[in-house]
């Protein structure tokens, strides 16, 4: 557990990228086979 200021300041830095970051990731990578599924005909 975070004990001072800077260190949950700079946990909630990382939660916050990757709650960012991860969704990201996922869409980029179902993006080409799913969701443009749609518009690219395939």
């Amino acid at each position: 557990m975070a004990t001072n200021i800077y260190q949950s300041k700079r946990d909630r830095r990382l939660y916050l990228w990757a709650a960012i970051l991860i969704p990201l990731i996922v869409l980029a990578g179902f993006a080409r086979s799913y969701y443009l599924k749609g518009f690219r005909g395939w």
